[in-house]
């Protein structure tokens, strides 16, 4: 019944190391469990009583390293990512991995693992994507491997959208309905759609709006396309349209008078793929 004994235990071994009568070092083992503790005096007064860990006080901790010493990812080479064979769970960084979803074999990998069962994330170090594949113990097949779509990839595929904007209409040019302009894209792929009705066109080549940087930055190309006008002599007559690669809209000739001018009705209605 120790007095200022260490904190478990009623009766301990005592071992006493004195160097002189302020430096003195004390190890306590427990009689009963074999627990170990320390306690030393010196000029600062005494440490407290601190156990020592001994093989049989760690024998149930997990052994498994999750990260190196410094807090670092832990790095394998040669890693297979479809092992079946392997129960361990992992987080890291492979080099020259095999097995992997594409030609990019070094990467953060991280692994589960239950009974079997396994899911495993590569994520190559060059790029965005992020790949994931599982295996399944009962069928004993990997279900292969898929990328998860990511935040930009998302936006592409939802696209996007100037909606209706006004064409400003140049050069005398009027409308009997006001021309529209719209830039949008799917799966980044873009299309520019007009609406408006114009009034004649007296004059062939001539520029009717100009575009604006947004629009022209997407354009590798001149557009052509043909819109109906009014009917002459019981015929369908038609407008020829371009879209120059400086953003100017311009109506280039028709098929309505023999000098090229336009009908009294000019639609622009059409949707072009960029």
């Amino acid at each position: 019944m120790s007095i200022n004994a260490p904190p478990k235990g009623d009766s301990f071994n005592l071992i006493v190391n004195t160097s002189s009568p302020s430096l003195r070092d004390l190890t306590a083992v427990n009689s009963v469990s074999g627990a170990i503790y320390t306690n030393v005096l010196s000029s600062s007064g005494w440490s407290g009583w601190k156990q020592l860990l001994r093989d049989v006080d760690t024998s149930h901790w997990q052994k498994q390293a999750t990260t190196n010493e410094d807090g670092t990812s832990i790095n394998i080479s040669g890693y297979n990512l479809l092992d079946v064979e392997d129960i361990k769970n992992f987080d890291g960084y492979v080099t020259s991995a095999l097995n992997a979803p594409i030609n990019i074999t070094s990467g953060y990998v991280k692994r589960k693992y239950r009974s079997g069962y396994i899911e495993i994330v590569f994520a190559p170090h060059s790029g965005k994507q992020v790949y994931r594949n599982s295996y399944n113990a009962a069928a004993k097949v990997w279900v292969g491997w898929e990328k998860n779509v990511n935040a930009s990839e998302l936006s592409e595929l939802k696209g996007t959208d100037t909606g209706w904007q006004p064409l400003k209409l140049i050069n005398g040019v009027t409308a009997s309905v006001a021309p529209m302009y719209r830039l949008y894209s799917n799966n980044n792929i873009y299309s520019l759609s007009f609406k408006g009705t114009m009034n004649a066109f007296t004059n062939r080549d001539t520029v009717i709006a100009k575009l604006p940087s947004t629009v022209i930055e997407k354009l590798d190309r001149s557009l052509t396309f043909l819109c109906l006008t009014s009917v002459n002599a019981s015929t369908a007559r038609f407008n020829r349209w371009i879209v120059e690669l400086n953003g100017d809209v311009k109506f280039t000739a028709s098929n309505y008078n023999s000098d090229g001018s336009s009908g009294a009705w000019n639609p622009l209605d059409i949707t072009l793929t960029i």
